[in-house]
């Protein structure tokens, strides 16, 4: 009788643990979509965000001339910075175009296809690193910081809530990130 209630017992354990892996993986499976759809709502609300901060920022530049002065000042100051680190962002631009349209070219070779990607890659890798080097120039740091001083405090006189609205911007990327 003991072994009869042993094997009983046994037999219900092993029958039961399916069900019990079924159940685990329902749950896992709720568990990712509820994941999937609080990220969903977290980058519609984003988005949001970002629209109606570009908004503000467009009724502040229409409204504060001394802000477009600013601007216009600190680019200048940003583009001689960059040209004297070597970063070009627009002549990469203008090398990305001419060599789409040298690849779209049917008559070229695949060494010649290699070659131009070759050089592609290394004008890239190379404007990274100027890049890299032209946001580490302290100089271009404090101008752009004080550019955002300028622009949050214009944006903060159209709407009072455009501080709040950064906070919560950047609090959703942040949880977006971890």
């Amino acid at each position: 009788m003991k072994k009869l209630l042993t094997l009983l017992t046994l037999s219900a354990a092993v029958a039961a643990s399916p069900v019990m892996a079924q159940g685990e993986t329902q749950d896992t499976k709720a568990n990712l979509q509820q994941a999937i759809a609080q990220s969903q709502q977290i980058s519609q609300r984003v988005g949001e965000i970002q629209q109606e901060l570009a908004t503000i920022k467009q009724k502040a530049y229409e409204q504060d001339p001394e802000l477009v002065n600013a601007t216009e000042k600190a680019n200048a100051t940003l583009e001689k910075k960059a040209k004297e680190v070597g970063y070009d962002p627009q002549g990469f631009e203008q090398a990305l175009q001419s060599a789409r349209t040298k690849l779209a070219d049917k008559g070229l070779t695949e060494s010649e296809r290699q070659s131009i990607l070759t050089k592609l890659k290394a004008q890239q890798q190379q404007q990274a690193d100027k890049r890299t080097q032209f946001l580490a120039n302290p100089d271009v740091q404090q101008v752009n910081q004080q550019l955002q001083k300028k622009l949050v405090a214009a944006m903060n006189k159209v709407d009072p809530d455009t501080s709040k609205l950064l906070k919560e911007l950047d609090g959703l990327i942040k949880s977006m990130k971890s």
